[in-house]
């Protein structure tokens, strides 16, 4: 009997069965037990306590983004971002260290983040959870928060995953409506393992076999993911959804940029188009802000250098935004080429709408990479899917730009740089 049973029987016959034990059948037609009381009283499986694959963690990880591969119930804490990590206070992923080109992490109210849990920050306690938007109608279900131990949750349940998976969008609120922070839920069927890359410096790194919220129509070619504006934490979705009441919404498209991140938070379903007076970039309230998906970064240029994971990183635990460097050994020199001879694929890009790119120099079978395009910065509109595709870093390239993986059936570009307000995909790299 699978989740979906279980939450059939609960809303149908929970008076005539609460405290006592009930007699099913599985589907082979054998008889199978269980306590009533463990359906009306379900245990919520907290999110934080959980890596991508679903394996305990010996102490609380928290993330923009949790990932989900089995139906039952869940819940996850009121925190920003990756605020606690290790169950300790994360202070590196919000703390702005006032160097070059370096900005304030800030909250809902355009105020600096002072504390990892969204109610111990002043005017930033949820009053209730809502989802957003969800790639089907009921996904997620019974959405709502509930106060816990140690502090507030979202919890819920998810009765099946689909075939093609999904993802969904739950933000709090405070009881005027207004969004404080938002956090995706990604439903994958099946295990996430991880892949390791060598890029052309040697430097070995550990990605998601898939685009962050990948989603698929059977076949690994035809992966498609929503895109995320350089330096937001949440997902601008790259289909038509419905919200929790099963209402049909879809990505809000705005002319004007936002007027600072705070508008951005509190309007994760809103793609700003670029600001032409401040960098071009998707809001116009700070000239520079490097440090929004690295802590430590001060200063513009592709390195190796570890990036410091912070609370705007959109990735699940134990995964954070690549450097620029990450995908430098999908070509033969290590950088751009619109020569295909220096190409480091294994397969044809014209059957696949995307590369299978090496993974090392004796790699046979590559990982792939789907052509999922990109949205517009000037317009929002989806554009190229099918025939280009663009993965972010966390490196800006300068005070207007940033790296990113550009590629299509004539070129390999992992060094390639443009504004911040462009939606690109994004691959995970393991911390």
């Amino acid at each position: 009997m699978d989740a979906k049973d279980l939450y059939a029987l609960k809303t149908s016959s929970e008076a005539a069965l609460k405290d006592k034990a009930v007699l099913l059948f599985d589907s082979d037609g054998e008889p199978t037990a269980f306590d009533a009381k463990t359906l009306f009283n379900p245990q919520f499986k907290d999110l934080s306590m959980y890596d991508h694959q679903g394996a305990s963690l010996l102490a609380r990880n928290t993330a923009n983004t949790y990932v989900v591969n089995t139906p039952g119930y869940y819940k996850f804490p009121f925190v920003y971002g990756n605020a606690i990590k290790d169950g300790a206070d994360n202070r590196a992923a919000y703390t702005n260290n006032g160097g070059t080109y370096q900005a304030n992490f800030v909250n809902h109210l355009n105020v600096p983040i002072e504390h990892p849990y969204l109610e111990q920050n002043a005017g930033c306690t949820p009053a209730s959870v809502e989802v957003i938007f969800q790639t089907a109608s009921g996904l997620i279900k019974n959405c709502t928060a509930v106060a816990g131990g140690d502090c507030g949750y979202a919890q819920f349940n998810v009765e099946s995953i689909p075939d093609a998976g999904g993802y969904a969008i739950i933000s709090a609120k405070t009881s005027g409506g207004v969004i404080i922070w938002s956090w995706t839920i990604w439903l994958y069927k099946g295990a996430l393992g991880d892949v390791e890359f060598t890029n052309h410096s040697g430097v070995k790194r550990n990605m998601l076999p898939v685009n962050l919220c990948a989603m698929t129509a059977g076949s690994i070619p035809l992966q498609r993911n929503p895109h995320y504006q350089w330096g937001r934490p949440t997902p601008i979705p790259h289909v038509s959804g419905y919200n929790g009441a099963g209402t049909a919404v879809s990505v809000t498209i705005s002319s004007t940029p936002a007027a600072n991140v705070a508008e951005g938070i509190k309007n994760p379903l809103t793609f700003f188009c670029y600001d032409a007076n401040n960098n071009n970039d998707w809001q116009s309230g700070v000239a520079y802000r490097y440090n929004h998906w690295d802590a430590n970064k001060t200063a513009a240029g592709a390195t190796d250098s570890e990036v410091v994971k912070t609370v705007y990183d959109p990735n699940p635990v134990g995964f954070k935004m690549p450097p620029a460097t990450a995908f430098t050994g999908f070509t033969t020199t290590g950088g751009n080429s619109s020569d295909s001879t220096q190409f480091n694929v294994t397969n044809s890009f014209a059957t696949d709408a995307g590369w299978k790119f090496k993974r090392n120099d004796n790699d046979t079978a590559g990982n792939f990479f789907p052509a999922s395009g990109y949205r517009n910065y000037s317009s929002g509109g989806l554009d190229y899917v099918g025939s280009n595709g663009y993965c972010w870093s966390a490196a800006p390239a300068s005070a207007a730009g940033a790296y990113y993986l550009y590629f299509n059936a004539g070129r390999v570009y992992p060094l390639s740089y443009n504004i911040r307000a462009y939606g690109f995909s994004v691959r995970p790299v393991r911390e």
